[in-house]
């Protein structure tokens, strides 16, 4: 056993699995340093909801594996609420329970349990599931066991299968046409929450997506539980198709002639972040110790920026030079440009040569080629 140390937490671990970067084998998947970003988010996003709330929280770390989100929360979130810290596999609860007792934590509870069966016998406030590999297998169990108006963070590793590369697998565990295109992080994101919300829907259920990315190896979404028929039909008008044509992507509700290499979907196509929400981390955030303090300080302001774009796709400025024949202006002047003609546009963090616009393609060509 080894000790290391994230925000203002000192975790036992594993000696093989404190230097281990990127995904881990299912068997050992302990802890993954690399993921300290998404556990820093999340320490952040639960500091602004807890203090919002006025009654004592429950708290589902679904599977913790090592423990270091779950007890990570109880340590660094200040606020009224209980941390319930779960695995099944015994190795892995006798190293959360360690590391409960090394943070001295009172409100962290361990637990060894088939997640799906917990989901079934109580209820939680927020839920945190974070698999190796697919969420699909927890998604609807979660709905039963969320309180009203709970908020869940699900986070999704398999990349390959959501961004086209198995598409058949996307079909099988999503119900989704997914597409392998410069796009293809975004789509494949919208397709995960497109997923969730389709779930939602059977128990009458809308949700509302608070905060949603891609980083590193992963998609991650932060959503609130929405009950009632009206919210669930609400969010049919969020899903839809995405198709590609050599003019640019078009939305539609329904495809027509379905084409492997031009649609995606169903997915999500309205908003994946509140600016409220994301406004109130940025403030939240000078008081948090976060070893990833700058980068999400860079991110949440990006998602900013992003969030005043509506359109559930973007263009790479080096394929629209292929395109249009011609080398790629500045993004930053790119940007610029557009804005004056009266369109929204902005960078984003799909993709660092992403750009993010509601301006017709003809438009963009003009400034590519002037």
């Amino acid at each position: 056993m080894v000790i290391v140390e994230e925000g203002k937490t000192r975790l036992f671990l594993p000696e093989l699995l404190a230097s281990r970067l990127g995904p881990a084998k299912r068997k050992i998947i302990f802890y993954n340093p690399a993921m300290e970003f998404n556990r820093d988010l999340s320490i952040l996003l639960l500091q602004v909801l807890i203090a919002k709330e006025k009654r004592r929280l429950r708290i589902l770390d679904g599977l913790a594996g090592s423990g270091a989100r779950g007890v990570r929360i109880a340590k660094e979130v200040e606020g009224e609420f209980e941390v319930f810290v779960n695995d099944r596999n015994e190795e892995a609860w006798g190293v959360i329970k360690k590391n409960i007792a090394l943070n001295r934590v009172s409100n962290a509870f361990p637990l060894n349990k088939n997640l799906n069966q917990l989901l079934n016998e109580e209820k939680f406030d927020y839920i945190d599931i974070d698999p190796f590999g697919s969420p699909v297998g927890f998604v609807d169990n979660a709905f039963w066991g969320a309180r009203r108006e709970a908020v869940m963070g699900i986070t999704a590793t398999d990349l390959a299968v959501l961004c086209g590369r198995y598409p058949k697998a996307c079909l099988r565990r999503y119900g989704a046409q997914p597409l392998r295109c410069s796009s293809m992080h975004e789509l494949g994101l919208r397709i995960l929450i497109g997923f969730i919300a389709r779930s939602a829907m059977k128990y009458d259920l809308g949700i509302r997506p608070l905060l949603s990315y891609f980083e590193g190896h992963h998609f991650r979404t932060y959503f609130r539980i929405e009950k009632g028929v009206k919210k669930a039909n609400n969010n049919l008008e969020n899903l839809g198709w995405i198709e590609k044509l050599e003019e640019g992507y078009e939305v539609h509700k329904e495809p027509t002639g379905i084409n492997s290499k031009r649609h995606a979907g169903p997915l999500w196509t309205g908003k994946i972040r509140d600016q409220e929400l994301v406004e109130m981390m940025l403030e939240a955030l000078p008081s948090k110790s976060l070893k990833t303090k700058n980068k999400i300080e860079r991110m949440l302001k990006l998602f900013l920026e992003e969030n005043e774009v509506s359109t559930p796709f973007f263009y790479r400025t080096d394929e629209l030079a292929s395109l249009f024949h011609c080398s790629a202006p500045p993004l930053g002047r790119t940007i610029i440009s557009i804005r004056e003609r009266g369109y929204r546009a902005s960078r984003t963090h799909f993709n660092p040569t992403g750009l993010k616009t509601d301006a017709p393609l003809k438009s963009i060509r003009k400034l590519f080629i002037s």
